[in-house]
């Protein structure tokens, strides 16, 4: 998750007032928020499971992802099928029709209907393969905003906050409205997925293969940011 000046301005759109200060940014502050290349991908892996999720992205990678995954041994009629069963579920997913949507009992499209988390790592590298760059999910921090080419004032770590963004409001002066602010701050800080021990069980459903990939796609982010290795 990166952010940059503007954001300020909505931080100071929530403590009700604006806020002025020079800086050599051209008179804008510039920060960035990282998070844990590890915990972003197990945060999306679990949050497509999401009804809203599958549906939203019906279109999108969730699709690509599971064909890409379970079809290579069917034969043509039933890829068809189990693929048309695929559409109608994410096209329902979000609402009450979905119960009524036939579902074949050895349609592997569908049991589950949604990326396993180390199919996800697998799309993922075949992206990366073809060229197709990074969905903003799993894009790595340190080059989804040049890092070496923007001067970012403050760089903050997701898992720190609270503490890193009152640094942050005490430097732009808006101490006194941070409890107005942190009552809008990324709950994601908050999750699950931040947990050691959550993250540890996902990291040991990656093979040597998937490890070796992850570390060179977000050599960046785990050296610049102090993250661990996959």
């Amino acid at each position: 998750m990166i952010q940059s000046w503007r954001n300020i301005y909505v931080l100071a759109t929530i403590a009700g007032r604006r806020i002025y200060r020079h800086h050599e940014n051209h008179g804008n502050i510039r920060f960035m928020v990282v998070r844990d290349p590890l915990s972003r991908l197990v945060s999306h892996s679990k949050s497509s499971q999401r009804r809203v999720e599958l549906h939203n992205m019906r279109d999108g990678w969730i699709k690509e992802a599971i064909i890409n995954a379970r079809g290579g041994k069917l034969d043509k009629k039933h890829d068809e099928m189990y693929r048309n069963e695929l559409s109608r579920y994410l096209e329902t997913a979000n609402d009450e029709l979905n119960s009524k949507v036939k579902i074949s009992d050895d349609n592997p499209y569908l049991h589950p209907p949604y990326p396993l988390f180390t199919e996800l790592i697998n799309h993922v590298e075949a992206r990366h393969s073809s060229g197709r760059g990074f969905d903003g999910h799993w894009f790595p921090a340190a080059k989804w905003c040049d890092i070496c080419q923007h001067r970012f004032d403050f760089i903050i770590k997701l898992e720190n906050e609270p503490w890193e963004m009152l640094y942050l409001l005490d430097e732009l002066g808006l101490w006194h409205d941070r409890e107005k602010i942190l009552s809008k701050y990324n709950k994601s800080s908050d999750k699950q997925t931040n947990s050691t021990q959550l993250l540890l069980t996902y990291r040991n459903m990656l093979t040597e293969h998937q490890k070796t990939f992850l570390n060179k796609v977000y050599k960046d982010d785990i050296e610049y940011f102090d993250y661990p290795p996959f």
